[in-house]
């Protein structure tokens, strides 16, 4: 049988193999070390902005930083009002009255965010956020404003906690995990602020510098963002781990379910079309039995890194089970979904270690064109489609009639 199998690939799937280590050999020694400066290249954008974050990443994100700012903006709600009997030993009546009211004031807004029910005023992460510190950056200028009219700006009095707390402000960023552009708007907000009281109430910096004022607040700033990202960082890396397979990098079965299910949720939503790709690779368990087990984890990593770069970045590619690979592919109709299955077979998905093309028989099932209203029908039809692929010979593409040879010479 298994000398059957070597014999079975003709000679356009070996001139396939051949043109595939002719174009990978010249890229051999650098490889590792390309694929390292992209992996870096990656990394940093991830951390600059979050156009090319995970979804399921995103998601788990976006989770954090609201349960932060909920439980952040309830424990404000309570120091706000406890610090009153303070303000009552240290500024004379009227005046702490008058901060009173503003305390009442911000209290409510912290109490606002923090019961917020669910899902209720949903925002970005930057946005979230902001509208979290623009509550004490508020009530900073309110009580500055009071204290300047009565006069009580000792610097060495209660007004200085007043006067910093933009810096305090500034130095909480660093507990929420923002990309390196969300962390300006905040940033820039306290800093906003702190300028505008420099300008406007010099008196409180006690012959303090204004400007090394601001550099300060301009550091500390600095410094928590940079936190926040090593907090982004590690989420980002945590989140890969449970949501990526551990030998191709390509998605779990659950995970890509999940993504699935919301993508053809949406496309039947907007009548867009939805197509998916099954693909399984052909007699593979003899790569293991033959080669053994190291071969074929070999193969398997190659076939990830194919299917990674035959595919768009919004394209769900999954590790289905064992050999078995599922790709969704989002907006696209059944004819481009052909299309992406001969693209695929343009790039090849690499050879067995005796030098013979690795094949893969592959359904494709597409949302409209197949009628189909349920992701899990979607998906059985594009199983079975693989499996005619199978019974017709292996190394085929099945849609809609007889299945295609998918393996051959480019021309």
């Amino acid at each position: 049988m298994l000398a059957g199998l070597q014999q079975e690939p003709n000679e356009a799937m070996s001139e396939t193999v051949q043109r595939h280590a002719e174009r990978t050999a010249p890229q051999a020694a650098g490889g590792s070390l390309a694929a390292k400066a992209r992996t870096a290249w990656r990394q940093l954008g991830e951390l600059v902005g979050s156009h090319d974050h995970p979804p399921a990443a995103q998601r788990e994100r976006v989770d954090l930083i609201q349960r932060r700012v909920r439980l952040i903006a309830a424990i404000f709600a309570v120091l706000t009002l406890a610090w009153i009997p303070i303000d009552a030993l240290t500024v004379w009546w009227p005046y702490w009255g008058d901060i009173m009211w503003g305390r009442f004031a911000a209290a409510l807004a912290f109490l606002a965010l923090a019961a917020r029910p669910k899902g209720w005023l949903r925002l970005p992460p930057a946005f979230e956020v902001t509208l979290l510190i623009s509550v004490p950056l508020g009530f900073f200028l309110y009580t500055n404003d009071v204290l300047s009219i009565s006069g009580f700006h000792n610097p060495l009095a209660v007004s200085t906690v007043y006067f910093y707390l933009p810096f305090v402000v500034a130095a909480g960023l660093s507990i929420f995990p923002l990309t390196a552009l969300e962390a300006a708007l905040p940033a820039a907000l306290a800093i906003g602020a702190m300028t505008l009281a420099v300008e406007v109430w010099p008196q409180f910096l006690g012959g303090q510098s204004g400007l090394a004022t601001i550099w300060r607040i301009i550091l500390i700033a600095g410094i928590s963002a940079l936190a926040g990202m090593s907090q982004l960082r590690f989420l980002l890396r945590l989140t890969g781990e449970a949501t990526r397979d551990g030998l191709t990098g390509l998605l779990t079965r659950r995970v890509g379910e999940e993504l699935l299910d919301s993508q053809f949720s949406y496309a039947k939503r907007n009548k867009l079309p939805f197509s998916l790709l099954f693909v399984d690779l052909d007699r593979f368990k003899l790569v293991n039995d033959q080669f053994g087990h190291k071969a074929g984890d070999d193969v398997l990593i190659q076939v990830g890194r194919t299917l990674t770069e035959a595919f768009r970045r919004a394209d769900i590619v999954i590790r289905w089970g064992g050999e078995e690979f599922v790709v969704g592919l989002p907006g696209t109709d059944a004819v481009s979904a052909q299309r992406a299955a001969q693209r695929l077979a343009e790039l090849g998905l690499g050879a067995r270690p005796d030098g013979v093309a690795m094949t893969a028989s592959i359904g494709i099932a597409e949302r409209e064109t197949d009628g189909v209203e349920r992701l899990r029908a979607l998906i059985e039809l594009a199983d079975s489609r693989m499996y005619q692929a199978k019974q017709a010979g292996r190394n085929r593409v099945c849609f809609k009639g007889a299945p295609e040879l998918w393996l051959h010479a480019a021309k």
